[in-house]
């Protein structure tokens, strides 16, 4: 599930209150809200990179025939930072290191794939894929 923005928990809160605060007929007038935040939340494209806050975890979700595979720039020990990872992404498979995909080209300093989105072709490069941090 992706993450959830300021104005779409607005409009699933205010729904939520109308529903609790209101009696009768009226109070099915809090289903609009939250309705629209529920569709506003499914339509939410994954995004095409994740960067953890301090930059150390980078992962890119692959659509693959069995959905989404998430290739890691680096491997972590940290179980924390890649299920984080992975739910923001909605990936339930373990990533696989950026060095260990096939279309991507590493060396010590850096790493490099092709992307394909959306019928665009895009280039990837990060830094660092070699090494191994947690």
């Amino acid at each position: 599930m992706p993450q959830m923005s300021w104005f779409a928990f607005a409009l699933f809160l205010s729904g939520g209150l109308w529903l609790a605060l209101w009696k009768g007929r009226r109070r099915l007038l809090g289903f609009v809200p939250a309705g629209v935040e529920a569709a506003i939340l499914v339509t939410t494209p994954v995004p095409e990179i994740l960067i953890s806050r301090d930059g150390r975890h980078v992962v890119i979700p692959i659509p693959t025939e069995n959905g989404a595979q998430l290739v890691s720039l680096r491997d972590t020990r940290s179980d924390f930072a890649r299920e984080n990872l992975m739910e923001l992404a909605s990936v339930k498979g373990d990533p696989i290191l950026m060095a260990d995909w096939p279309s991507a080209y590493c060396t010590s300093e850096f790493c490099k794939m092709a992307l394909t989105r959306d019928g665009r072709a895009r280039l990837g490069i990060a830094d660092g894929a070699k090494q191994h941090a947690g």
